[in-house]
């Protein structure tokens, strides 16, 4: 049996330390420190089991709303973090003799309607899985190896396009609103198509 954890590990302390004020509040940067340290030390990765981990009770669904509805900056928070690895002589990213690997992992789901979910060709499978795809980034030297970004690659909808097909012979063409709701659908669609990555 675990015993609760009166207080956060020196690396979790000593390490989140400088982002504090990135927090818009002491209750988020707490709930920062008890993510983080339900990652490193539980062995359920959920919020739900990461919570008895705590001699400090709290309710599970407020770690929940801190990471989907606190207004806290992750990118601002990881272009910091990356900051302080190239202020430091041991950390700094080196032009020669490094790497930065890029890679991607499928985390399979069952319904189609969580956002973001695609269709892809799982190698491991050897058949196509609906999945999210997370592409990470990783430095790497000699000496040190770190993260630098993830995102959740999103593939462009199909069906958006097979949409505005399909839709193209039922315009109206003496009909001037429908007409311009028509090409401003168009050039959304280009818009977006152009910037999809």
């Amino acid at each position: 049996m675990r015993f609760p954890l009166l207080e956060y590990p020196t690396l979790i302390e000593n390490g989140l330390k400088p982002y504090e004020h990135l927090f818009p509040s002491p209750q988020s940067f707490t709930h920062c420190k008890r993510y983080l340290t339900g990652l490193m030390v539980s062995d359920n990765k959920t919020i739900d089991g990461m919570t008895p981990l705590f001699f400090d009770r709290f309710n599970q669904s407020s770690l929940n709303r801190f990471l989907t509805e606190y207004p806290w900056d992750e990118q601002k928070l990881n272009d910091e973090r990356i900051k302080h690895l190239e202020a430091d002589t041991s950390t700094k990213t080196k032009p020669k003799d490094s790497v930065c690997a890029i890679d991607d992992s499928l985390l399979q789901k069952y319904g189609s309607k969580t956002p973001g979910v695609g269709t892809f060709f799982d190698h491991k499978t050897k058949g196509f899985i609906k999945a999210h795809d997370l592409v990470t980034s990783q430095y790497a030297d000699h000496a040190h190896s770190f993260p630098i970004e993830f995102r959740l690659y999103e593939k462009y909808p199909k069906a958006l396009k097979q949409k505005l097909v399909k839709e193209a012979p039922l315009v109206d063409r003496t009909d001037r609103t429908a007409l311009l709701k028509r090409l401003a659908g168009i050039l959304e669609f280009r818009q977006k198509e152009l910037s999809f990555k």
